[in-house]
């Protein structure tokens, strides 16, 4: 499987990437990362990735999964997107309702706010722990 993940982030030098970096070692997915902050389309940022893949807005109100069902989830899209999936965090502001709108299904890792470098590592541990469940591998237990 191949993912794209696209995050909004001011910080350069952003201490998470050594933990998400374990996760991408560990995982024979194949994860692709781009930092839209600061870019022209940044508020049209889903309808600019949407016409690429099929695009799922990470926010508070998205639909909540178990790591079992988030993984049957994301074998189902495999399925029938192939490697065309996104992930799209939204700005510190988070999204405008009409981009939400636009997305092909919304996400969300829970009640809880996180800032965007957390969010990403808890979406890659997701994802890494969604090929264990597949692979019926020892971490996820």
């Amino acid at each position: 499987m191949k993912v794209k993940i696209y995050y909004h982030s001011l910080d350069k030098k952003e201490v998470v990437n050594e933990l998400i970096e374990v996760y991408l070692k560990r995982c024979p997915w194949k994860f692709e990362f781009e930092n839209y902050q600061g870019k022209k389309y940044q508020n049209a940022i889903i309808e600019e990735v949407k016409g690429k893949y099929f695009t799922i807005a990470l926010t508070e109100n998205g639909k909540e999964y178990t790591s079992e069902a988030f993984t049957k989830y994301m074998q189902g899209l495999s399925a029938n997107h192939g490697s065309r999936i996104a992930f799209v965090l939204g700005p510190a502001e988070g999204f405008d309702k009409n981009d939400i709108l636009k997305a092909n299904a919304t996400l969300s890792l829970g009640k809880m706010t996180y800032p965007h470098n957390l969010a990403r590592l808890l979406l890659v541990e997701q994802m890494y722990r969604s090929w264990t469940i597949l692979e019926n591998k020892p971490y996820h237990k």
